[in-house]
């Protein structure tokens, strides 16, 4: 399988989206921490390194981690505001498996990841 780069939003198009700020000290050379958060209090964090085409996403809800998800082979981030919501999507590429992983943040947070083998 060749190399494909990990394309990301312009960080000025992240800064219009509701419900997403940019954390500060993402670490790494490159890698960029988002947080986003439902009315209900319940937060995501994600944490994208394009150069290591990789990301990990964290959901907090009540002071507990519920979901704590880690993936290489990042292809694309995209995000979309819907009224009400924002929904977040990494597309991942493997030798032998596509997947994509999507968070909806609204009223509460919903998780989808679909990872399937060729």
């Amino acid at each position: 399988m060749s190399y494909r780069q990990f394309e990301t939003p312009n960080l000025s198009d992240l800064s219009e989206v509701d419900r997403i700020s940019l954390l500060e000290g993402g670490g790494d050379l490159g890698v960029l921490a988002l947080r986003a958060v439902s009315d209900d209090g319940d937060h995501v964090d994600l944490t994208l390194d394009p150069l290591g085409r990789s990301i990990r996403l964290v959901w907090i809800a009540d002071g507990r981690r519920l979901v704590d998800v880690y993936r290489e082979g990042a292809t694309r981030f995209d995000v979309s505001q819907e009224p009400g919501s924002a929904v977040l999507r990494v597309a991942v590429e493997y030798d032998d498996a596509a997947g994509l992983l999507e968070v909806g943040i609204g009223s509460e947070v919903s998780v989808k990841d679909r990872l399937m083998f060729n």
